[in-house]
């Protein structure tokens, strides 16, 4: 019986670390993302979820040196909703703006359009009033 248990003791400790060494690579994959959506456009609308999830993830590497396995779990699973919800919110907001720079682009073209057509149609009865003469 004890021989079992020694054989049990290291591969759980084992695992353990295998644990911490796949939520360090989380977290710092997160982190990254993070740092990443910071570079958007539309980033300074989100800071408050961002600054937020830099916390959570600073918490779970807190938690992780604790062994706090059920506290880093949480923690990251939050960061994670919350970097999927700006991230998600900046995609709307710079198709936003793209729609809103191509509708204004177009505004411009059919202005420009308008004005080559009159100018067409003053050429034309130009032309027609010398045909006439």
């Amino acid at each position: 019986m004890v021989g079992l248990l020694l054989l049990l003791v290291p591969s759980m400790a084992s695992a353990q670390d295998e644990d911490a060494k796949k939520y360090r690579e989380t977290i710092t994959k997160y982190n990254a993302k993070v740092v990443e959506l910071r570079k958007d456009a539309h980033a300074g609308s989100m800071e408050t979820e961002l600054s937020q999830s830099s916390g959570w993830l600073d918490e779970a590497l807190v938690q992780l040196g604790k062994e706090e396995f059920g506290a880093v779990k949480a923690l990251v699973r939050r960061a994670e909703v919350q970097i999927d919800y700006v991230e998600a919110a900046l995609k709307l907001k710079n198709a936003k703006s793209e729609s809103e720079s191509t509708q204004s682009d177009l505004k411009d073209a059919q202005g420009r359009l308008t004005a080559l057509q009159d100018e067409i149609k003053a050429m034309e009865d130009k032309e027609a009033a010398l045909r006439n003469k």
